[in-house]
């Protein structure tokens, strides 16, 4: 093996330089991935559409906490029914709203789910494009969950005394569990950042991919 094949397998696929990602390409295209081999490439577990539907319709209890009734936009019998800092953050009647759920805040994939972790820390070592993106995040815990009649279910949330409940198709919520802490991330609906999200999201599947071809590489060269 020739020394520069060597310099090569002495790095690991974010290491080459782009002319070293180029040459290698055509090689990389022809190995296969399992869908078992690929990871998630974010710790996004949940994105939804909403609209505000009814603002405390109950007596309101406490000054600064209001009750918020959002519906989705288009699946029926799919609501939630959440408690938010109103001083903080508030939603005006009718609007739309993305609500996303992750277990990390961290711009790139934090590795696998442990369900029963409070992974509250680990965003704050470095900078998180994740938490610039949303107007209002809370940290909390799943606690209870309610089967309803025709194939929906109520998933319980506590953010430190905030209550959520999401209410909708079993199908939507299986990947929520009773114990494990999450972060709730809510801003107005910004359907020009969801495609740059989108994109985002391609480029880092399209990198992962090609990390992981390479390792493979390696092992066979």
């Amino acid at each position: 093996m020739n020394s520069k094949s060597d310099k090569i397998q002495d790095l690991e696929y974010h290491e080459l330089s782009a002319q070293q990602k180029a040459s290698l390409a055509p090689k990389l295209d022809k190995i296969t991935l399992t869908d078992d081999e690929k990871h998630p490439v974010n710790n996004f577990i949940y994105k939804e559409l909403f609209q505000v539907s009814t603002i405390d319709k109950d007596l309101k209890k406490f000054q600064r906490v209001t009750r918020f009734y959002f519906k989705h936009q288009k699946v029926e019998d799919y609501q939630i029914t959440i408690d938010i800092a109103s001083d903080l953050y508030s939603p005006e009647m009718n609007s739309l709203v993305d609500v996303y759920m992750a277990f990390s805040l961290k711009d790139t994939w934090a590795g696998p789910r442990d369900h029963e972790k409070n992974d509250d820390q680990s965003w704050k070592d470095e900078e998180s494009k994740v938490i610039n993106r949303f107007d209002y995040i809370m940290h909390g815990k799943c606690y209870k969950f309610q089967p309803s009649d025709n194939d929906t279910v109520s998933t319980y949330f506590s953010f430190g005394g905030l209550l959520m409940e999401i209410k909708g198709p079993f199908e939507k919520l299986t990947q929520f569990r009773i114990g494990e802490y999450v972060y709730l991330l809510i801003r107005k609906h910004n359907p020009s950042l969801i495609q740059t999200e989108t994109l985002e999201e391609a480029d880092a599947e399209k990198e992962r991919d090609y990390a992981l071809k390479f390792n493979k590489y390696k092992v066979k060269n």
